[in-house]
């Protein structure tokens, strides 16, 4: 995609406006050893419909927003889930105007909205900051008050029901598509070290294999060019240099190779699923230095 040079745009102005959240790329929360280190659950859920690859970083938000978990207001700011659906798309700005690398940029959407949390609660061997199970579970209540949707789940845990909290920003176009009674299957993980770190989680409907919805939060060496999120093939398909060792990325999401939209690090859109219902497409950031790549992004089913 080409886009015409705008007015120059003094340096360090143009940083301060193309340079991502410092807080989505530095260096991830401790997360300790791997979960496969651990002795964390890895069991095949016969429930399980489809498989999904993820390429995530460790959450750097605290708590989730509930009546049993106080929110850290330091870490977690509901400001930062707010969805305005009117928004417009922000204006592309040129990030070379001597046209060296011909890189194009898009301001960040202020209205972002990635944040996710999954926290099994008295779960044997698996906690809120280290764990890796896929479970069948049952929907008990799904309430959106504006700015998250908070989901509680009972899931078969070896023949015991226990208790997980889905959490997530609300959409800015519809509500989401699942509601209470649904039989659904749950996988989540959450690990990290130093050197890399993993925070994803799937959400599927058992009866027709529909995703509901999927989050990643990713650090390591860069960022993958190709994913597949459940019927959702995402591509990267441009990229801006932001300085001389910093890029962010556009990604394509598409379904079937009809429906399409494209995405700038720091923005949003709505992808087409089936008659009535579509994808809220959060990316929260994706980007690479010289060292390493990240990416956090949010997907939820809609109804329209």
């Amino acid at each position: 995609m080409t886009m015409p040079n705008l007015t120059y745009i003094p340096f360090l102005a143009l940083l301060t406006a193309c340079q991502l959240d410092p807080k989505n790329i530095g260096t991830p929360d401790d997360g300790g050893a791997s979960a496969s280190e651990t002795g964390a659950d890895d069991s095949q859920d016969a429930t399980l419909a489809f498989e999904t690859t993820h390429s995530t970083e460790v959450p750097d938000s605290g708590h989730p927003p509930s009546t049993d978990v106080p929110v850290d207001s330091e870490t977690f700011d509901s400001a930062s889930v707010t969805s305005d659906p009117t928004a417009d798309t922000l204006p592309p700005i040129d990030t070379d105007p001597e046209g060296e690398t011909g890189g194009v940029c898009f301001f960040p959407d202020p209205d972002i909205a990635g944040y996710y949390k999954v926290t099994p609660i008295d779960w044997p061997d698996q906690s809120e900051d280290e764990h890796n199970f896929t479970r069948a579970c049952v929907i008990e209540t799904v309430v959106d008050d504006g700015d998250v949707v908070t989901t509680a789940l009972t899931c078969d845990v070896d023949g015991t029901p226990r208790e997980v909290s889905l959490v997530l920003a609300s959409p800015a176009a519809g509500a989401v598509d699942w509601q209470t009674d649904d039989a659904v299957t749950l996988r989540s993980i959450t690990f990290g070290d130093e050197l890399e770190s993993d925070d994803s989680f799937t959400l599927t409907r058992i009866s027709d294999a529909v995703l509901l919805a999927d989050g990643g939060y990713w650090f390591g060496d860069d960022v993958p060019t190709l994913r597949q999120i459940g019927p959702i093939s995402r591509e990267r398909t441009a990229e801006c240099t932001v300085d001389l060792d910093k890029k962010i990325y556009e990604l394509t999401y598409s379904i079937s190779g009809v429906d399409s939209v494209s995405v700038w690090s720091g923005n949003r859109d709505i992808l087409d699923a089936d008659p009535g219902h579509a994808y809220a497409i959060d990316l929260d950031h994706s980007s690479s230095d010289c060292c390493h790549g990240s990416e956090r992004g949010l997907v939820r089913r809609v109804k329209l």
